[in-house]
């Protein structure tokens, strides 16, 4: 998980300049009108039936590896919690406590956090201790 999640760190990098870059050349192109603005922007079809995409599919890739981080990290803060309590009970009276992550409830309430089942076939590729 932890190499994922750094592929997923520098793809959000990467995304963020290659933005940077596409908002440049929009303020550069003095002759870039309202509508042909929102067809780049929205990745619409222009008057001579060309598409550019980049825009959209680069904040396409910003949202899909920021899930993807927010996954991970939370992914491998929790398993590194379960080993922590393992350790702790192998240890008995004499182990240091163990700091868990609790999610504020509102995430949770208002849907924020990715949802599992897009990392369904991921995780599925990994043996568990019940495997």
């Amino acid at each position: 998980m932890l190499s994922a999640l750094i592929q997923d760190i520098d793809s959000m990098k990467t995304s963020a300049e290659t933005r940077r870059r596409i908002i440049s050349e929009y303020k550069l192109n003095k002759d870039l009108t309202g509508k042909h603005m929102m067809e780049m922007y929205f990745g619409l079809v222009d008057q001579q039936g060309n598409v550019d995409e980049r825009y959209p599919n680069t904040i396409d890739i910003i949202a899909k590896s920021l899930d993807n981080c927010i996954h991970f990290s939370y992914t491998i803060a929790s398993d590194l919690h379960k080993y922590g309590c393992k350790l702790a009970q192998a240890y008995g009276k004499n182990a240091p406590q163990i700091v868990g992550i609790k999610l504020p409830k509102e995430l949770l309430d208002k849907n924020l956090m990715p949802d599992e089942k897009n990392y369904s076939s991921w995780v599925e590729g990994f043996e568990t201790e019940n495997d």
